[in-house]
């Protein structure tokens, strides 16, 4: 997560030079799909969600809190696999 200091006179610039002017998005919601494994995922970085959790989150509202949701291996799941990943999602959105 990028720091959000302020400093004087920047109209609240963080120390990056981004000026976080959506700060009405208290909440973000990510629905992912990959083909590798979890562990192959993390190993890479998880490039996904490293951007919006340190690239894009800092333009939204000072805390905002990311969900993230991922189907890993996508290319070998089941039919049933794919089918609970979609409830799961489904779940998670209706507290959303």
């Amino acid at each position: 997560r990028l720091p959000r200091q302020r400093r004087e006179g920047d109209a609240g610039a963080t120390e990056t030079g981004l000026q976080p002017l959506l700060t009405n998005i208290e909440r973000v919601g990510v629905v992912s799909t990959y083909g590798a494994s979890q562990w192959v995922v993390l190993a890479a970085g998880d490039n996904g969600r490293r951007m919006w959790s340190h690239a894009l989150r800092p333009l939204f509202a000072r805390g905002c809190a990311l969900s993230w949701l991922g189907l890993y291996d996508m290319d070998m799941t089941t039919d049933q696999q794919r089918k609970v990943f979609l409830e799961k999602v489904e779940e998670a959105y209706k507290r959303f």
